[in-house]
């Protein structure tokens, strides 16, 4: 069989830099993720989104580009998307309070391939 095989389907993970604990009321917090691949195939394609499990808040990248809670976006355009490294893209989300109750989030990203990855961030209100 002369025929080569590509592998198309990589595992991911996703993670964030380190996060302050406490946020008061009208605070904006900048995240910071990587987003590590396991491979690099070009027709690979990443979505991100959040949903709000509580408090109040709003997501948003560097160009105020709004995420909606439970929706997701290509990663692309996140304005800032760091590709250098192909198997780790680095891009940033801030998060700003706008409720009187601790925020929790569950950021995700998908890929074409129906492959998820999720990750929480909690914050304490302080203030």
């Amino acid at each position: 069989n002369d025929k080569l095989e590509t592998e198309r389907v990589y595992g991911f993970s996703l993670s964030h830099w380190y996060l302050q604990e406490e946020i008061t009321p009208g605070d904006t917090v900048e995240i910071r993720f990587t987003l590590r691949r396991s491979g690099n195939y070009a027709g690979a394609s990443y979505r991100v989104g959040y949903t709000q499990l509580s408090g109040e808040g709003e997501v948003f990248d560097c160009e105020e580009l709004k995420l909606v809670s439970r929706e997701s976006v290509e990663l692309g355009k996140i304005v800032g998307l760091d590709k250098s490294d192909p198997l780790a893209w680095v891009f940033t989300l801030y998060y700003r309070n706008t409720g009187g109750k601790d925020p929790q989030l569950q950021f995700f990203v998908t890929d074409n391939f129906g492959q998820r990855q999720e990750l929480d961030v909690d914050f304490r209100l302080g203030g």
